[in-house]
């Protein structure tokens, strides 16, 4: 049952990504940066959590701070 729910996500993941991907092309070009980056954040959580990848934040990252972000790589989305 796991198996065919993970195959599943995974076609649903892998054609939200290709719409995904046409949506940033054809934003970007049509328009500027400015009105596809509000968006990024959502579409790119969205598709996240249909490829199964749960996003847990621990802490709120402060503004007045420089830092480096890395992934652990547990997915293959990462």
């Amino acid at each position: 049952m796991y198996q065919l729910f993970s195959i599943f996500l995974y076609l649903l993941g892998g054609i939200y990504f290709l719409v995904f991907g046409a949506y940033v092309i054809i934003i970007s070009f049509i328009f500027s940066h400015k009105y596809l980056y509000p968006t990024l954040p959502f579409l790119t959580r969205i598709n996240l959590l249909l490829l199964g990848a749960w996003i847990r934040i621990k802490n709120k990252i402060p503004n007045d701070q420089t830092y480096i972000i890395m992934m652990n790589h547990t997915s293959f989305a990462d």
